[in-house]
């Protein structure tokens, strides 16, 4: 498993003052996070057909020896609300569902600002990364200690 190239970082790091930057931004964590590729050689027996990069990522991470596999679904659901929320913001038809995706991520549905918005996005995708890294790193180590 492995990400594969990552967009341009500025979009990644940029601020935004307009709902047009803020999506972008939005866009461009998310085109970051759907980057993971795993191989299907690598999924567990019984789960070659799982789909969507996240979904397959969390059946690797899952079955590895030492991790919390609480933390990794957590670290995997959160991700895939902050996918989710860039299809509320670029698909009409799922407008309805961002304020409950903002709540699932802790994050207020009114009454902040789009640059405080994306602030509280990074930071919750950032989270679930680096416990993602946590806890393969835990297994990792785990299984070089026999």
């Amino acid at each position: 498993m492995q990400p594969s190239t990552f967009v341009d970082a500025a979009g990644l790091t940029g601020d935004c003052s307009t709902p047009e930057e803020f999506e972008s931004r939005l866009s461009d964590i998310a085109d970051a996070i759907d980057q993971f590729k795993v191989e299907t050689s690598s999924l567990p027996e019984g789960k070659e057909r799982t789909t969507g990069s996240l979904n397959r990522l969390r059946e690797v991470v899952s079955v590895m020896e030492g991790v919390d596999v609480a933390v990794v679904s957590n670290a995997i659901t959160t991700l895939q609300k902050v996918v989710r929320l860039r299809v509320t913001h670029q698909h009409s038809d799922a407008a309805t569902e961002r304020p409950g995706v903002l709540r699932d991520l802790g994050i207020p549905d009114s009454g902040i600002s789009l640059s405080d918005t994306l602030a509280r996005v990074r930071t919750r995708a950032t989270a679930a990364l680096l416990a993602l890294r946590s806890e393969i790193r835990r297994a990792v180590d785990t299984d070089g200690r026999d």
